[in-house]
């Protein structure tokens, strides 16, 4: 796929699924976001069921594959976390919405698919990858910062705690602030006030994930 040769991509995982499929393992008592979904079949004119078992951001990326799903399947369904409920339900090719929850979806469908197989099961390459922007819709757009002629950009910088590795040192971040024309704001949860004084940002963040959109866009 780095190279662009999607099609060699979807042939080996085209081996990888009839080798799951022929060994009839199951998965569902791994984490969720190492479970696979999809057993192969066709998608074409069914309803369809895409669970997300990943992370929010990946959820956020990969809703986009449910405009060419839908322009098969007769419906599509999502079962999202609750937090992207709102978001989620403004992207092109969804019918419907569910809170992600422990439980069994309360849907109807024909097929399921785990939300990052979809590029798979579309068979997606560079040429076919949707690039309608934006495809998700915030509530308008309400500014919480006066007006700026510098270049306002959003940043948010660590990861999760599983993963300490993929943030970045604050300090590393400062000195992104020096750009000409640059201003910072902070979309970061969980910040001290010396942190945040470190970083040289001020702080717009929100736990809740429509707002932060909203605020984005303002």
């Amino acid at each position: 796929m780095r190279r662009g040769d999607f099609d060699r991509a979807w042939q080996i995982s085209d081996a990888i699924l009839r080798e799951r499929v022929a060994g009839g393992a199951t998965c569902w008592h791994w984490p969720r976001h190492l479970q696979y979904v999809w057993n192969g079949a066709p998608l074409a004119g069914k309803r369809v069921l895409v669970r997300c078992y990943h992370g929010l951001g990946d959820t956020i990326q990969f809703i986009r594959f449910a405009a060419p799903l839908r322009a098969i399947a007769s419906h599509v369904t999502v079962w999202v976390q609750p937090e992207l409920l709102a978001l989620v339900g403004t992207a092109p090719g969804v019918d419907a919405v569910l809170p992600l929850h422990d439980g069994t979806p309360d849907a109807a469908y024909d097929l399921d698919i785990e939300i990052m197989e979809l590029p798979h099961a579309l068979r997606i390459t560079p040429a076919t990858l949707p690039r309608r922007v934006p495809y998700l819709v915030p509530p308008a757009a309400r500014a919480v910062l006066p007006e700026t002629a510098a270049r306002r950009v959003g940043i948010a910088w660590k990861a999760g705690g599983w993963d300490p590795a993929r943030s970045v040192p604050t300090p590393l971040i400062r000195t992104l602030a020096d750009a000409p024309g640059i201003e910072l704001v902070s979309l970061q949860l969980g910040l001290g006030s010396d942190e945040l004084a470190l970083a040289g940002m001020t702080d717009i963040s929100t736990a809740d994930v429509t707002e932060a959109a909203t605020r984005m866009g303002g």
